[in-house]
């Protein structure tokens, strides 16, 4: 999976909610889900 690129700040936090609801949903593995945040809140 590529990183997500750089969002705007007010998106932040529907980025990461959609993560988390990858993850829930199992596409997205632990180590998957803490890159893809890590990136979102560069």
């Amino acid at each position: 999976m590529e990183p997500i690129s750089t969002v705007l700040p007010s998106s932040v936090a529907n980025e990461l909610r959609k993560l988390q609801q990858l993850h829930e949903q199992g596409l997205l593995n632990a180590q998957e889900f803490e890159e893809q945040k890590r990136q979102v809140l560069r």
